[in-house]
């Protein structure tokens, strides 16, 4: 609440669910569940919104109120079930991910950055719980991790199946599998907005990724020369945290993570550099900036001197000054409702839909009555 106060004390519709989602849903009503959101197949965030409209007509608190239902769930079985050291889950509960897509959308990301209640969030946070899950001790909560859909999740199944040869790690990893492939089929269907970036693109993302953690805090548009510094630092810093026998092995794990998720964001994002954690595609910095809080996180607790905890602190510091930089996310006030009533005695109305929490750059879908169903009109 404190991070995104105007999403749940005068909850609004963002982007896609209003232009795309909501329109599809009182159109073709079920049948609309499985299509796919700019090459994604997001069939939770699609169920919470046709949930929300079967409701009532109160239509952007409810969509808030189930997916704070659902997040809570997801924390609730975190905390429970699936994280083994306590710091995880200050790490995993004080995230959340943005949903937009690459071109041009606007609002805080994840992390550094923080979107807000949306259920095109809800996708993210059951990749979340699954990665949780791959990771548990206890047989039962694994169970949990068929709820998600998401590639990078799939393939950690994949590693971890393979390393265990357990028959139940199989299980999962083939149960993950079958909708990470669903959702390449989809991906590769809509190709316009994926594509195999320039080298000199890729690398500027890469860099970038490691970059704005640091940088966010003094400005939105860090200069080219400071990018690059600031990535090869904090690079040298990671490897750095490498050297010691006793933790190389976990480390090197997250290390990992955080490059396959950083490299699958580069792919998908055409050009890449369009990404921004604050401006542009949130969504595609969560995963890379979870993993490289867990590093930093598992570095300032485990160190056992004031100076092996000195660049730790130090960059903790930065990360938290790029928190509160860009800590809560407000928007101004959209009529929903009297477009609802607009509707009923008109039989067709314009909504407003929220581009990037202003009024003046407002998106407008109008909607009429077609028959025994609501359609958008063109």
């Amino acid at each position: 609440m404190a991070r995104r106060t105007d999403q749940l004390t005068d909850a609004q519709e963002w982007v896609e669910e209003g232009g795309q989602i909501i329109p599809s849903l009182l159109e073709r009503g079920a049948r609309a569940l499985l299509t796919p959101v700019n090459g994604y197949l997001i069939t939770i965030s699609r169920v919470i919104s046709f949930v929300a409209l079967e409701i009532g007509r109160a239509l952007p608190g409810n969509v808030d109120r189930a997916w704070v239902a659902l997040h809570r769930g997801g924390l609730r079985m975190v905390r429970d079930r699936a994280i083994v050291r306590p710091w995880n889950v200050v790490a995993a509960a004080g995230s959340s991910p943005g949903a937009e897509r690459c071109r041009g959308l606007r609002g805080p990301a994840v992390l550094v950055l923080v979107r807000g209640a949306r259920p095109l969030l809800a996708g993210a946070l059951e990749s979340r719980r699954s990665f949780a899950c791959c990771r548990a001790r206890r047989r039962r909560s694994r169970l949990r991790a068929l709820q998600s859909h998401r590639v990078p999740i799939a393939l950690i199944g994949a590693v971890r199946a393979f390393a265990t040869r357990a028959r139940h790690d199989v299980i999962i990893a083939a149960a993950l599998a079958i909708p990470a492939l669903a959702q390449l089929w989809v991906i590769q269907a809509s190709l316009g907005t994926s594509a195999m970036p320039s080298i000199a693109d890729a690398s500027l993302a890469m860099a970038r990724f490691l970059a704005y953690p640091l940088l966010l805090g003094f400005t939105d548009w860090p200069a080219s020369a400071w990018i690059w510094v600031a990535a090869f630092l904090h690079a040298l810093a990671l490897v750095g945290l490498l050297i010691p026998p006793d933790s190389r092995k976990r480390r090197l794990a997250l290390v990992g993570l955080f490059l396959l998720s950083a490299v699958s964001s580069v792919l998908r994002c055409k050009p890449p550099t369009m990404m921004h954690p604050a401006w542009a595609g949130p969504r595609y910095f969560f995963f890379p900036f979870v993993f490289l809080n867990w590093i930093w996180l598992d570095a300032l607790l485990s160190g056992r001197t004031r100076l092996n905890r000195l660049v730790p602190a130090t960059v903790a510091a930065l990360i938290l000054i790029s928190t509160s930089r860009h800590f809560n996310r407000r928007h101004q006030h959209l009529d929903w409702k009297g477009a609802v009533r607009e509707l009923s005695s008109q039989g067709q109305a314009t909504f407003p839909v929220h581009y990037d929490g202003s009024r003046e750059r407002q998106y407008k879908v109008k909607l009429a009555q077609c028959g025994n169903r609501i359609c958008q009109v063109y």
